[in-house]
Formats: C-alpha cells, structure tokens, sequence
C-alpha cells in the first residue's frame, strides 16, 4: 500500500491528506466474530452531473489508506480496487445502489475501531465520514436457573409449575461487548 510523504499524502493519490483531522457524521456498526460488516459509505455525488473519483478508507488515525477505489478515467463499477495486504481476500467495497461502503469478512476482535471514509469527487467538494465498528463475541456457554430449581441449570423445558406461581428465571453468560 502507499505510504505517506512529508506533507501526510498518501503516494499514488494527488491532493489527499491524512483523515486524522477531519470530521464527519459518525455512524454505529456491529459485527460478531467471523461474521461481515458493512461499513457505509455514501458515495454519490452532491450534485447530479458529477461523478465519484475516488474512496479512500482509513482505520483509526492512521494516514495511509486501508482500502482504496479509484474511479478516475471510468465508471464507480468498473474502478480499481486495492485493499490493504492485511484486508486481502477478506474486504471489498460495494457500490450497489443504497448499499454502498466497505464490506469486511470473516470480522475478528482487532478490526474493531474506528474507521474514516473519503469521497472525493470531480467537481464537489471531498466528504468524510466516520463508522466505528463494534465487535461482538457470542457467548461460549448460557446458563439458565429458577427461583424453584436452585442452583442447578434448566435444560429443555422448564416446570411443570403450579398456576399463579410466581416464577424468575435467571440467565448466566460470558457474552460481552468491547469498548473500543
């Protein structure tokens, strides 16, 4: 992938900057581990006669891009894709219609983060946006117990129980949520 010059432009794309100091509307993204993710990113022109150049991600601060789709000299579905050597084989963008952004496959713990999309475009200014990744690591094992049964975990049904009794069930799980 291309590296940053002195001025913080990534080699290879004329008049671009590191996206560590811009800012764009923040949108939330969840995925378990080993599942996909859809990183939106809105693409199209702000105006009808313009048209999509290039779409650079980034991952974090970082000032080389993760990702990127270079439309220039041809249509957005016919653009070049270079993902970064550790995105190779596992990340893609999609440039359907009302799904557009990066698409990361098989999602591990350390994709999680915040990430930064730019889209510039012939005659439009550049849009940024912003997408944190939320990822989600199902629970190994759940646990289910009554205020009847004591300690000991219900399996299959539960009951029988008189009618009117007042019954809680209590789940146990070692399901979590990281902060990044």
């Amino acid at each position: 992938m291309a590296t940053d010059d002195s001025a913080g432009r990534p080699t290879g794309f004329p008049n671009t900057r590191s996206l560590a100091h811009k800012d764009g509307p923040l949108t939330e993204v969840r995925a378990l581990v080993g599942g996909s993710a859809l990183l939106p990113c809105h693409m199209d022109p702000p105006i009808e006669k313009d048209s999509t150049h290039l779409v650079l991600f980034y991952y974090s601060h970082q000032g080389t891009p993760i990702y990127s789709l270079d439309s220039r000299g041809s249509v957005l579905d016919n653009a070049k894709h270079r993902p970064d050597e550790r995105l190779l084989n596992r990340a893609y963008i999609k440039t359907d219609q009302g799904q557009r952004g990066l698409v990361l496959e098989k999602v591990t713990q350390e994709d999680e983060g915040d990430y930064r999309c730019r889209v510039d475009y012939l005659g439009s200014p550049t849009k940024y946006f912003r997408i944190k990744l939320i990822v989600v690591t199902p629970p190994d094992k759940v646990e289910i117990t009554s205020n009847f049964d004591g300690k000991r975990s219900l399996i299959g049904t539960a009951g029988p129980y008189a009618l009117g009794t007042r019954v809680v069930f209590y789940m146990q799980s070692d399901w979590r949520i990281s902060q990044a």
